[in-house]
């Protein structure tokens, strides 16, 4: 499978055509002014480096792989991404599998996190707990597969991560089993596997093989879900001998659909397994997959023509269209697939089985495998997937073209305004006349920078302001994240009670016995520890927008480069005869443009992992304790934005003050250095003129292109 995004393509182009234009033009004019040849360059490796980090990260096909352990995940990413060979090895356990992710690279690597020597202490204590939680139990069996392994748990741990590279498939699949496969020794120490491979098929795309949104482990359960929420595009895999069981229901009405996900597709995977149970029935395999494909689709249509109704209602037509898409699943059976390139002979043990299981009419020809094993439909939703990625991000990308023509245009009239103001100044001007321009230019130094000083302490007032303000509006903000919903569960309990049948009168039944049923109900409350972290997330956010909107509204960032233009500009004599108001415009850009203003950067990410030891849910017993932790992260990290917050406007003043000295000593400099450069020009009067006006016709006719 490629992905070949055209529109983009064309769009590349245009972009390659245009970095030519531009060191042409610096190649040009490098004759005549080495700095203006400089400026073009650096526009040149700045476009060059924003379409990097555009297409790199924007371009890629998100894809994720949703579904049960045995859902036949890895077998359907082995056919739509190698062909149908081995690559990705079948999940560990359905509590312990590892994220697994596959990108294009041009060197062959295998990079494998593993736990933090942190995270796994937190996972041995949960193993040793009497905890009969899902995470508990997740927890007995990850560290009992450490201890069945025997490795040396510190030395795989304190490594934190290991990159590996391969020479061929086949040297992956051997290394690739060893860290997420079934029966691999380190798997249970890994959190996340990224596979980068030599695969021009794969360029453009990002696959992820997930072990789901239930996972008991929160840093993996975390990967998977900033995932999902850049994903275009999620395959739902329900097997189908068991075809939208309680679980896969839940989790894709209640769970997927609100993680961010573009596209939720439904698969019904495994669609030979479901043919085995429904053949003896009928009279055909034909008629067997009409049957099956029928009542399984009908399935698919009650449940979530109901759920999406709901949303709708609701008003979230966003979930409502997500979940109206897996009305109708589509039905692959990847085996089925891999098999109708090989004859009967080279069938493996699984496929021998597959095939005998489906022969019972003797009507099992290779028309009906390919109909079986039919991905014609998957390949269809992902030309489709791939074509609306492929409009949306041409038309993001056809922003740099106008921006980039116009930053190369508004260079070019600046380069040319500087040289005709220097050519005006050679052919009519002397040197002691240049000296006395330049020395009342510099004694308005001191005008702006008063003036610059009242203007920056406006803003420094502001911001005073503003830093107690925000702390105190981000008091109010939490209180909006600060509880999380107690859940509640019955849990069915059965009951097996042995009955005697035995018999005095009848010795025949001496010792028979059968068994009834009775079943008790226990209902018991719990917390779903991922909705704390999603408040934790959700504030950070929160807490992230609204401290950079305040620093936009009130440091006046966009609007400080024309407010300092124009201090400048109105305190230069406009009535001296040596006043050119688009060359002092020009010399003071030219300065602010050399100014960066700073960025602030709020970092919260250190609080998603806060709660992580208590698994993914939180039992009766530990309600309290948890709340009260709750509470103390929130508090703990309210105090931590606030501090940094606050130290971040002090340093942010700190810098406009640095900017304001920087920017009167770099226009005074910038002054200089210009006089200077006319009054050698004058040296050489003629011959200078000469080249000006060459420099300056080369420049008109490169605006005029």
């Amino acid at each position: 499978m490629a992905i070949l995004f055209k529109e983009m393509q064309h769009q590349e182009q245009i972009i390659g055509q245009l970095l030519q234009k531009h060191y042409a033009i610096a190649n040009e004019i490098k004759t005549y002014s080495s700095s203006d040849a400089d400026s073009i360059t650096q526009l040149a490796d700045d476009l060059q480096k924003n379409w990097n980090d555009f297409t790199g990260q924007e371009r890629k096909l998100n894809l994720a792989v949703v579904g049960r352990v045995k859902a036949g995940k890895s077998t359907f990413l082995n056919t739509i991404i190698f062909g149908g060979k081995h690559v990705l090895p079948e999940a560990f356990t359905p509590k312990t599998a590892t994220l697994t992710k596959v990108e294009y690279a041009e060197s062959n690597s295998l990079e494998v996190e593993y736990y933090s020597p942190e995270e796994w202490k937190e996972i041995e204590q949960q193993a040793k707990s009497s905890d009969n939680s899902e995470s508990a139990k997740a927890a007995k069996e990850l560290a009992k597969s450490v201890e069945n392994s025997r490795v040396n748990v510190s030395d795989i741990l304190n490594k934190c991560e290991e990159i590996e590279t391969f020479s061929s498939e086949g040297d992956l699949m051997g290394r690739l089993n060893r860290y997420v496969g079934e029966n691999g020794e380190i798997t249970p120490l890994v959190k996340c596997v990224t596979l980068k491979i030599n695969k021009p098929e794969l360029q453009g795309i990002s696959v992820v093989d997930t072990p789901g949104l239930n996972d008991p482990v929160i840093s993996r359960t975390q990967k998977t879900r900033d995932f999902l929420g850049k994903c275009d595009v999620v395959f739902f895999l329900s097997p189908a001998s068991q075809f939208l069981d309680k679980n896969d229901v839940d989790l894709l009405r209640a769970q997927l659909p609100q993680k961010g996900v573009a596209r939720l597709i439904l698969i019904c995977s495994r669609f030979d397994d479901a043919l085995v149970d429904a053949i003896y029935d009928v009279d055909s395999l034909e008629e067997a997959i009409d049957e099956v494909k029928t009542a399984l689709s009908e399935q698919a249509t009650s449940i979530f023509t109901k759920q999406s109704s709901i949303y709708e209602q609701a008003g979230n037509k966003v979930i409502s269209d997500l979940l109206r898409e897996c009305e109708t699943p589509i039905f692959v059976s990847s085996l089925f697939h891999n098999m109708l390139e090989k004859s009967l002979n080279d069938y493996n043990a699984a496929e021998r089985n597959a095939y005998d299981n489906l022969s019972e009419h003797d009507d099992l020809d290779h028309n009906m495998m390919s109909v079986i094993g039919d991905i014609t439909l998957v390949e269809e939703r992902m030309d489709e997937i791939i074509e609306t990625k492929d409009t949306t991000l041409a038309k993001k990308a056809q922003n740099f073209v106008p921006l980039a023509v116009n930053n190369l245009t508004q260079n070019l009239l600046s380069f040319r305004t500087a040289a005709v103001h220097k050519l005006n100044q050679i052919e009519t001007g002397d040197k002691d006349k240049l000296e006395k321009q330049q020395r009342m230019l510099l004694t308005k130094i001191n005008t702006i920078k008063s003036k610059l000083e009242e203007y920056f302490g406006t803003v420094t007032v502001k911001m005073d302001r503003v830093k107690i303000d925000m702390v105190q509006d981000l008091r109010e903000t939490i209180k909006d994240y600060n509880s999380v919903n107690t859940n509640s569960r019955t849990e069915t309990i059965t009951h097996r009670h042995k009955i005697s049948d035995s018999r005095w009168y009848n010795p025949f039944s001496w010792g028979d016995h059968h068994f009834e049923y009775t079943y008790s109900y226990n209902t018991y409350s719990y917390i779903n520890v991922n909705d704390a972290l999603e408040n934790i997330r959700n504030y950070g956010y929160q807490a992230s927008t609204d401290i950079e909107n305040a620093f936009i509204e009130n440091a006046d960032i966009s609007d400080l480069k024309p407010k300092l233009l124009r201090v400048v500009v109105d305190n230069i004599d406009s009535s001296d005869e040596s006043y050119d108001p688009a060359y002092f415009r020009l010399l003071t850009e030219r300065t602010l443009n050399q100014i960066r203003l700073p960025v602030m950067n709020l970092d919260v990410s250190s609080f998603i992992s806060s709660l992580s030891f208590y698994g993914s849910q939180v039992q009766e017993y530990q309600i309290s304790e948890f709340r009260q932790r709750f509470s103390e992260t929130m508090s703990n990290m309210l105090e931590s934005i606030s501090g940094q917050f606050s130290a971040e406007v002090d340093k942010f003043i700190d810098q406009l003050n640095n900017a304001k000295e920087s920017f009167t000593q770099t226009l005074l400099k910038n002054i200089n250095d210009d006089f200077e450069e006319i009054k050698n020009a004058l040296e050489e009067r003629e011959k200078n003129s000469v080249q000006l006006k060459k420099y300056i016709a080369l420049l008109e006719a490169h605006e005029r292109r």
